[in-house]
């Protein structure tokens, strides 16, 4: 009993301490605060001053880790003409001079049969242009009526059609966003 008591206490005190972040976040107003927070979704609430802060009044996050991670807070869309969008953290990839390409990367779980769970990670590329006030995902999605890859980018970068052309022709394969960024950061707008 006394082993099991302990056992618990030990990993109650192991689960807070790994639920805690130490970051930097950056406002919207241009103001900042470093302290160690909790993640509640959307929220960090502070467990210096017990304050929650949003996602949507936040501009960028820097956590500190090992390694010092930072993320710009980003609408996204997945349709140019879409009027869903949602904020997420993206990490910058490629900072151009016409064009910014983010990443993000998603965890899930998926339930499947005979009590089997399969977990992993998704890896998904968003573009902005200068001045745009959205970040466009150009990653697969893999859902039931959601328009394909090519259709996407030939939607988003209608303004060029050698890089169109280029994908069509598979001199630049669809799945690499890095290459149609720079192609289009050098020889597009």
């Amino acid at each position: 009993m006394k082993k099991n008591l302990t056992f618990l206490l030990l990993l109650f005190v192991i689960s807070n301490s790994y639920a805690q972040i130490d970051a930097l976040i950056i406002f919207k107003d241009g103001t900042e605060l470093r302290d160690v927070f909790k993640s509640r979704g959307n929220k960090l609430k502070s467990l210096e001053s017990g304050k929650k802060y949003h996602i949507n009044d936040m501009h960028k996050i820097t956590y500190f880790k090992k390694d010092t991670i930072t993320y710009d807070i980003i609408d996204t869309k997945i349709y140019l003409k879409s009027k869903r969008s949602s904020r997420q953290l993206l990490r910058i990839i490629y900072n151009g001079k016409n064009i910014n390409l983010y990443a993000s990367t998603e965890s899930y779980q998926s339930g499947g049969t005979v009590g089997m769970t399969t977990y992993g990670n998704i890896s998904k590329a968003f573009v902005q242009r200068k001045g745009e006030d959205f970040a466009y995902d150009i990653s697969y999605i893999h859902a039931v009526q959601h328009k394909g890859i090519k259709k996407r980018l030939k939607a988003y970068f209608k303004d060029c059609p050698e890089l169109i052309e280029k994908i069509k022709k598979k001199e630049i394969r669809k799945n690499e966003p890095m290459k149609i960024v720079i192609f289009y950061d050098e020889h597009c707008n």
